[in-house]
């Protein structure tokens, strides 16, 4: 017995160790610019009945997936998905993913959240990786092992514990065998010896080897010699143990682990330089009735169920699995509180041809579908703030009574985005629309779009400073991650216009700013009506003022002060949400909410309360709170650049697929998807980013004397993309067509700079 468990302690040695003995360079994972995939997952907890808590996982593009509690809080837990084997299932939006070494139970919070996650480990399914021969059995990827540096000695101590997991997985093999030949045997003893049934040996009789007497041969058709199928189960399928199927999966696992530490420390050692290298032999087959079989994928990758059959050893077939990560998708329902690695199931000769797993498929006759890659986004601004912060006050002495969207300002007055970019802004957080979208409850959904309306604000916490550009007469501005298009329509006085869609919803929002000086603080008014339609609920609201609080002396910052009333105008129903002013001793930032599901009513079916730059939660009871919306952190430096969130940051990006590629797939350095008209191609507003203060400020002076130019020789630009709807400034709505004329071509455009 001791001997046995000897190799099963080693077993456990090395598997503890092997965070240590592979850690990665701390810095791998946390490059700026090698995220591939990063947001908000519910991860199990390690302990039963715990059930899942929120953290923010990042994936870079090295296969390091890490998660941390806040986003840029420290790494908790990390893993590589080098080998890593995923499973999921849509229907539950669950993604597990087992490395070997630790294993993540995960789910996301929306299905375009689970499909953006598979979509980004999916590449490293199907990426290339450097293969190398190992004895021409083993071949593992290599390059992500060169920062760690291994001696002989480190080699020497892991091939004797690669020859303790070895002798362990033979042993467990054997004693699981045993166990499934003694259920057998016990089964025939208690038919042919009732009364001595009961002297059974107990669990540790497993690691005997009982005597069992060979089964009776099948039956054969006479015509055809093959084996003919009994509607009574055997023996051996009728009385396994219920506890096999799970040392089975644990053998797997055991079988992986050990495949998994010697190609990667082959790897490692490179084993041409070495005089001892590990050997990269393979553990034996867990199970001869444990059956692999490929089948084709959606997406493009190699999909595989697994089952653990009762068939006999001439009619196994063993399909080996591909070096590098691998999928499995769980084809039947999770429980509801309960994620399991793998779906397993006992199946018999009796099943139908439905339930038995599908035959394997050549690779030939698998449907190849491309993945489009994740976009990578930048997580900072190219050049922090540049040059003093200037002084306020002194422009407003200078142009008392006068209407400041009319004054030129010096540009180190502004943000390196322009005011369409600002309203973009607004739908950062998205997802709280498609689960409104997602959800019947009525009241559940006006939280949900009150919590939506609040959310737009959260990224103003830092931006006192300084104001988004004002743009220019038809400047656009698009962002294809919401269907955004946004276009100033007016000059005089300026208004700008802006649409959104996704899933079930449309978002419509057209603005114009006044502006009043009260002496310590400059207030700004907003004009203009939000519409968003979910489904068949149309709702509509306004926003309130926003502040500049200390612009004479003391640290300046914005307040959002004033009621916005949410009105749906299908049913009547409200959301009566009031954003409180700081006082002395109060806490700042506070917003407090209403629902009225009946129109006119004065009771109040649901009560929300928060911060508007942190969260909004709903008040179930006196000590139950549901938190409805949570504010994403701040990026650690956002101070240095301008205050963003690193979803500002991405706004004035000229990504990847943004640009136009020929029949090779090579872009030519200058022609983007995206009309001359987009905020991103504005050259001052692009030098201000860079850092190029003074030649921002000349560019600035260049863009708007060209504006005023056409302005005076009647060739001023007209809106393209919305259209007007009344008398009222902020009467417009979007004409449609945007989408469409990017995917025909642009045609003839007028440039603006």
């Amino acid at each position: 017995m001791s001997e046995i468990l000897k190799p099963a302690s080693s077993l456990g040695s090395i598997i503890t160790s092997m965070p240590t003995a592979l850690s990665i360079a701390p810095n791998a994972a946390t490059e700026p610019m090698d995220i591939v995939q990063e947001g908000w997952l519910l991860k199990k907890k390690r302990k039963k009945l715990q059930g899942y808590a929120r953290r923010y996982f990042t994936l870079t593009s090295n296969g390091i997936l890490s998660y941390s509690l806040r986003q840029g809080d420290e790494i908790r837990d990390q893993l590589h998905l080098i080998n890593a084997v995923f499973s999921s299932s849509p229907s539950q939006r669950s993604i597990h993913v087992d490395s070997g070494i630790s294993t993540f139970h995960l789910r996301a919070l929306t299905e375009t959240d689970y499909e953006k996650w598979m979509s980004a480990l999916r590449q490293f399914i199907t990426m290339p990786r450097p293969m190398s021969a190992m004895d021409g059995t083993l071949r593992h990827s290599t390059n992500y092992a060169r920062t760690v540096n291994f001696s002989i000695g480190h080699a020497t101590k892991m091939n004797a514990l690669l020859d303790d997991m070895e002798k362990t997985l033979h042993d467990l093999q054997d004693a699981a065998q045993a166990l499934h030949d003694q259920s057998v045997a016990s089964v025939r003893s208690k038919r042919e010896h009732p009364k001595e049934g009961s002297k059974e040996a107990g669990f540790l009789g497993i690691f005997g080897k009982p005597k069992v007497s060979k089964p009776k041969p099948a039956e054969e058709h006479e015509d055809t010699g093959s084996v003919k199928s009994s509607n009574k189960p055997r023996e051996s399928e009728e009385h396994i143990p219920q506890s096999l199927p799970g040392i089975l999966t644990g053998l797997a696992r055991l079988q992986r682990q050990h495949t998994q530490v010697v190609g990667t420390f082959n790897a490692l050692l490179h084993l041409d330089s070495l005089t001892s290298p590990v050997r990269a032999t393979s553990p034996p087959p867990v199970h001869p009735e444990w059956v692999s079989v490929r089948v084709p994928s959606r997406a493009g990758t190699t999909r595989r169920t697994m089952s653990v059959g009762t068939t006999s050893d001439e009619s196994v077939q063993w399909f080996d699995a591909d070096d590098g990560p691998e999928e499995y998708v769980l084809e039947e329902p999770e429980a509801e509180n309960e994620v399991e690695d793998a779906k397993m199931q006992i199946v018999s000769d009796s099943e139908t041809e439905e339930d038995k797993p599908p035959p394997p498929q050549s690779s030939g006759d698998e449907e190849i579908v491309p993945v489009k890659p994740p976009i990578r986004r930048r997580t900072r601004l190219p050049a922090p703030v540049t040059g003093d912060e200037l002084s306020l006050l002194g422009v407003l002495r200078k142009n008392v009574g006068k209407d400041l969207s009319q004054i030129t300002m010096p540009i180190g007055f502004n943000e390196p985005i322009s005011i369409l970019q600002r309203l973009a802004e607004d739908l950062e957080y998205s997802e709280l629309l498609d689960q409104a979208v997602a959800t019947d409850d009525p009241i559940e959904r006006m939280c949900l779009v009150g919590a939506f309306a609040v959310s737009g604000y959260a990224c103003t916490r830092l931006r006192a400073a300084r104001k988004p550009s004002n743009p220019m007469l038809g400047e656009t501005f698009e962002d294809s991650r919401f269907n955004f298009i946004a276009e100033k329509v007016s000059h005089n006085p300026p208004v700008m216009a802006c649409h959104a869609s996704g899933s079930g919803w449309t978002y419509d929002a057209v603005t114009q700013a006044k502006q009043k000086f009260w002496g310590r603080s400059l207030e700004i008014i907003p004009m203009g009506t939000t519409r968003l339609k979910i489904l068949d609920d149309v709702y509509s609201w306004q926003k309130p003022s926003s502040f500049m609080r200390n612009i004479v002396a003391g640290t300046k910052y914005l307040e959002h002060v004033g009621p916005m009333k949410i009105i749906n105008e299908t049913t009547g129903a409200r959301c009566e949400i009031e954003f409180k002013e700081s006082g002395m001793w109060g806490s700042a930032n506070v917003v407090n909410a209403a629902v009225y599901l009946k129109p006119h009513s004065t009771h109040v079916d649901a009560k929300l309360e928060g911060k508007w730059h942190e969260s909004l939660a709903r008040i179930m009871s006196r000590n139950h709170f549901e938190v409805v919306w949570r504010a994403h952190d701040l990026p650690p430096y956002a101070p240095e650049y301008y205050g963003f969130t690193y979803f500002a940051m991405t706004l004035n990006e000229l990504t990847d697929d943004l640009k136009v590629l020929d029949a090779e797939g090579i872009w030519d350095g200058q022609t983007y998807v995206l009309p001359v008209t987009d905020s991103r191609f504005r050259p001052d507003q692009r030098a201000l980013e860079e850092g190029r203060l003074d030649e921002a400020d000349d560019l600035k002076i260049k863009v708007e004397e060209m504006q005023r130019a056409r302005r005076r020789t009647g060739n001023e630009v007209q809106p393209r993309w919305f259209r007007k709807v009344g008398e009222e400034d902020t009467a417009w709505e979007y004409a449609g067509g945007y989408w469409e004329m990017r995917e025909e071509g642009w045609g003839k455009q007028e440039a603006l700079w």
